[in-house]
């Protein structure tokens, strides 16, 4: 089996055992820390394949055609008019709303967000995928790592960070590696 396949498998199946732990999960409020847990349990399933990854703390950064276009202004006017619509994670908030970053996986040259979804807002004109491979860069001058553009013209984009918050003391990345054992089994089965 290849690393893509292995892949692939992995972004099947850490949505899928997320949703089945926590029902609730396809509510935004009800998935604060989902990209911990799901970093962590992908972690755990790529080193049982073989694959070497290490998660990577990001900013992320999203935002509809109509942002796009206001931020290549020279001087955007404030504050950004409708249909402008920008979402993303926010350090300034260390601690009061869940992770102020967003955890994501680097492996072999990549980055893979198994949590992307969370961001996406169709009522705004964002469509993100569940899942996300990007491959990473060397940082633009200001800090971009990774950066894809979106249907409809959006535009998704991380900046690594480095947050005064440890993310293995969290409670979602301590108790969700239990949740990689299940993970495996599926993705054996579905590679088989």
């Amino acid at each position: 089996m290849t690393e893509q396949e292995i892949l692939d498998a992995l972004c099947a199946e850490v949505p899928a055992e997320i949703q089945r732990r926590n029902p609730l999960a396809v509510q935004r409020a009800a998935r604060r820390g989902s990209c911990v847990q799901s970093t962590r349990v992908g972690i755990e399933a790529l080193r049982y394949f073989g694959v070497e990854a290490k998660p990577l703390v990001t900013l992320l950064m999203t935002g509809n055609a109509a942002w796009v276009e206001w931020m290549s202004q020279e001087d955007p006017p404030l504050p950004m008019p409708d249909p402008v619509w920008a979402v993303g994670t926010d350090p300034e908030q260390q601690g009061e709303r869940g992770y102020p970053a967003h955890l994501v996986i680097a492996y072999d040259g990549g980055l893979l967000d198994l949590d992307a979804g969370f961001y996406t807002r169709p009522e705004r004109h964002i469509h993100i995928p569940p899942t996300v491979f990007l491959p990473l860069t060397e940082p633009s001058p200001n800090g971009v790592i990774a950066v894809t553009g979106l249907k409809d013209d959006g535009v998704l984009f991380y900046r690594e960070w480095k947050s005064e918050i440890d993310f293995r003391q969290i409670g979602a990345w301590r108790d969700s590696r239990k949740w990689a054992g299940p993970v495996i089994r599926a993705m054996k089965e579905r590679l088989a």
